[in-house]
């Protein structure tokens, strides 16, 4: 990945979810898998592990997070409450 795509989410604002960008083209899916911690599992970007404490700042997991994250999940993640 070189460059993130442009999202008009105007375009998508009465059903953000089912946007293209929330596809496994582009983002993967728009809510992660509840059987593994919210886990992006298809896509490009299914798998993804989070840096393990290697920044000075991250969250009460040393997770590469902001420190007001408190997700434990060492995987990217997305909630299924977003958009």
């Amino acid at each position: 990945l070189t460059a993130l795509p442009y999202w008009d989410y105007n375009l998508d604002a009465a059903n953000p979810r089912a946007s293209v960008v929330f596809t496994d083209q582009y983002f993967g899916p728009s809510e992660g898998d509840s059987t593994r911690g919210n886990a992006v599992i298809s896509g490009k970007y299914a798998d993804w592990l989070i840096d393990n404490g290697k920044a000075p700042r991250g969250n009460a997991y040393s997770l590469l997070r902001s420190p007001w994250n408190l997700n434990p999940s060492h995987h990217l993640t997305r909630s299924p409450l977003s958009c």
